[in-house]
């Protein structure tokens, strides 16, 4: 008889080996993280002025040139 998927004097076993737990690794975290950068950095001319400004779309023609 195999131990799996069972606990075994505070072990876990899985086809009669012992397991440890340990933290699962995302190794698509660090490529989320940088896609999002490269979204940020990914803004054009305009956007970015509007970011500097703090304007939005709902901005007032006369409050950009007052900003600007």
């Amino acid at each position: 008889m195999l131990r799996h998927n069972t606990d075994y004097n505070g072990m876990l076993y899985k086809f009669d080996l012992p397991v440890e737990n340990k933290p699962i690794v995302f190794r698509s975290q660090n490529a989320l993280v940088s896609a999002e950068d490269a979204e940020v950095a990914a803004l054009t001319p305009t956007e970015t002025l509007f970011d500097a400004l703090e304007c939005d779309k709902d901005t007032a023609y006369q409050s950009f040139i007052i900003k600007l």
